[in-house]
């Protein structure tokens, strides 16, 4: 009879013919769950300290600027400008407070700015064209934006 054969132990199998590995799963489940999320969270430690060691190793630091390149160019004239940008709105605020400081105290030797006249405003250009051929249509129209900005943009302290 087949179900009833005895088998004989060897390293991997019991006497039954089962895997010695299967029969300790099956009597401590929780125990082998809770040793491969150690072994899990031990090898992410060790594989992060290996591969971080010695620097970022998904981008070589030596290839994500070229000086010379048109898009570094570009990020860097964006930073600085939100960097001159934050700067003003900074000391406008600062300004501002010491404005509203000296009028509560009655000093009034301190010009009180109107908000059109504080450096690093936010401000938006809206051009509406007259025709239905629309506003890039002509090289007036665009000579006519290019000359209201130029009204503004012009001055030395903006």
């Amino acid at each position: 009879d087949q179900i009833t054969k005895q088998h004989k132990s060897t390293l991997w199998s019991d006497e039954e013919g089962n895997l010695k590995i299967v029969n300790h799963i099956v009597r401590h489940p929780c125990i082998v769950f809770f040793l491969i999320l150690a072994i899990c969270l031990v090898m992410c430690i060790m594989l992060g300290e290996i591969v971080f060691k010695g620097g970022n190793p998904i981008t070589e630091d030596s290839n994500t600027f070229d000086i010379y390149d048109v898009r570094s160019k570009a990020y860097d004239s964006i930073k600085f400008a939100k960097e001159e940008v934050t700067n003003a709105r900074m000391v406008n605020e600062v300004l501002a407070v010491a404005l509203a400081q000296n009028s509560s105290k009655g000093d009034e030797d301190l010009e009180e700015l109107r908000d059109q006249e504080l450096m690093g405003d936010v401000t938006y250009w809206t051009f509406e064209a007259e025709t239905s051929d629309g506003l890039f249509s002509s090289i007036e129209t665009v000579e006519n934006m290019r000359e209201a900005e130029t009204m503004f943009t012009g001055r030395g302290d903006y």
